[in-house]
């Protein structure tokens, strides 16, 4: 292998960092190809796990209801800083044989404190 070969191999391995992601993404914003930048941006926030546990609220054991608790740790490679930990507990209940309606509320409780957050969902699940 060349000095020229292993220069190139050196080149292409930053372009795929997080920072050179982010350096090509704002090189495109540059030239107007927002859809080109947003799919590289994309990539390079990518970094997420998440755990979530189901209880049983029956304790006959039925399906019918069940409690949830989930935490998920996200971090972004471009924005320096701690990693965000959500947490957010709430219940399913069958209403049918193949729907489900379920609340949650959850928080960020490692995010930035000057900015609150607290998140309600409530949904309708239909399975086919």
């Amino acid at each position: 292998m060349t000095q020229d070969d292993a220069d190139r191999l050196e080149e292409l391995a930053e372009r795929e960092t997080a920072y050179g992601l982010f350096q090509r993404a704002q090189a495109l914003q540059r030239k107007r190809h927002n859809a080109q930048a947003a799919v590289l941006l994309e990539r390079a926030d990518r970094l997420e796990g998440g755990l979530a546990v189901d209880f049983l609220a029956s304790a006959a054991g039925r399906t019918d209801t069940l409690i949830l608790a989930d935490a998920t740790v996200r971090s972004s490679p471009l924005i320096t800083g701690n990693a965000i930990l959500d947490v957010e507990v709430g219940a399913r209940q069958r209403i049918g044989i193949q729907t489900v309606a379920f609340g949650v509320i959850g928080s960020q409780i490692s995010d930035t404190p000057d900015r609150p957050r607290l998140r309600l969902r409530l949904g309708l699940s239909h399975f086919f």
